[in-house]
């Protein structure tokens, strides 16, 4: 009887003794996988994302309130913080941002995208610059509304280095007589704008032109003493008779007379000619600065889209397709430009 009762009794024992615990065991705590959502984001200067890490035991559980740290490889692209994965976009570029907990670690890709829309030259347009002088460009950056952005970091280069130099501040450098063109680049987005250096030409004569062809070509004795010659757009004010069917220029100094004539070149835009003529009737216009009194010079065609004529001065000059004279014989008032039409003489009167 002893030995039955205190075999019942160990027996009671063990049978009641608790086993182990799926919720009481350390390694349903240990991460065996980490995922990182979302895997990837695109994201403007500026712009914040908060990611998210989920963590898996060995048994494909999802673990809960487990520790995580966060950190990018390029905090100069994108920020990350540490505790809580909220990535802020700093520049262009493209950072990895990793979620660790315990040994294991996933990690997203952060593209950062520029929120420049538009560059801008300034001045514009820009002026001839002398050979050897210097002129101070700047640009400037908006977004998709217009805003202003400060702080932008510029990329300026020159098209020609021989015609002129452009440092990392947008200093502008003329080198040698003729036309290249300038740009700067903020993030990829770029503005380009032409550039003419120019030079003194004296009794030995030379030549100057701008980047679409127009120019002036001054022969030996046309000028007597040295003279910073400008080819420059005319004011939106110059309007010659005809259809204008290319860029007006002022060429300067203003009011310059030469002892023997110059020839100068002006460049046409077809799409401007109107249907039925061709760059044979082009005739170039002469005005005094701020007159509106225009002659035509005789014209003769360079190519398809120069033509040239001789001048005696520099003044304002328009690529131009003239109006038609009015008719002076006439059979009916409808006629004549005046509505009036003498039977007697066959004229407009």
């Amino acid at each position: 009887m002893p030995n039955r009762f205190n075999a019942v009794v160990f027996l009671a024992l063990v049978s009641g003794c608790p086993g182990p615990s799926p919720d009481n065991n350390p390694t349903d705590k240990v991460p065996a996988t980490v995922t990182v959502t979302p895997a990837s984001a695109s994201l403007k200067i500026g712009a914040t994302v908060r990611l998210t890490a989920a963590l898996f035991n060995a048994s494909g559980a999802a673990i809960a309130d487990a520790a995580v740290a966060w950190a990018t490889d390029s905090a100069s692209v994108a920020t990350v913080d540490a505790q809580s994965g909220l990535v802020t976009a700093v520049a262009v570029g493209a950072a990895h941002v990793t979620a660790t907990s315990g040994s294991k670690s996933a990690e997203a890709l952060v593209t950062v995208l520029t929120n420049v829309a538009k560059v801008a030259i300034g001045p514009h347009p820009i002026s001839a610059v002398n050979k050897g002088a210097t002129l101070q460009l700047t640009a400037s950056a908006t977004d998709a509304n217009g805003a202003a952005l400060a702080g932008k970091i510029m990329l300026w280069t020159t098209a020609d280095n021989t015609i002129a130099t452009v440092s990392a501040t947008g200093l502008l450098t003329g080198i040698a007589s003729g036309a290249t063109t300038v740009t700067a680049t903020i993030e990829g987005i770029a503005d380009t704008q032409p550039v003419t250096v120019i030079s003194a030409i004296g009794s030995q004569g030379g030549s100057l032109s701008v980047a679409d062809g127009s120019g002036v070509l001054i022969p030996a004795g046309a000028l007597s003493s040295d003279t910073v010659i400008t080819i420059q757009k005319s004011p939106a004010t110059i309007a010659p008779p005809g259809q204008s069917v290319g860029t007006s220029y002022r060429f300067g100094p203003e009011g310059t007379q030469f002892a023997v004539p110059v020839t100068v070149t002006l460049a046409v835009l077809p799409s401007q000619i109107p249907t039925g003529k061709s760059t044979a009737d082009v005739v170039i216009q002469t005005a005094a600065a701020g007159s509106t009194i225009f002659t035509a010079l005789p014209t003769t065609v360079v190519d398809a889209i120069h033509v040239q004529a001789k001048t005696s001065h520099f003044s304002d000059l328009a690529p131009t397709i003239p109006t038609p004279p009015p008719p002076t014989s006439c059979s009916s008032d409808r006629d004549c430009a005046s509505g009036k039409c003498d039977p007697a003489s066959g004229t407009c009167i």
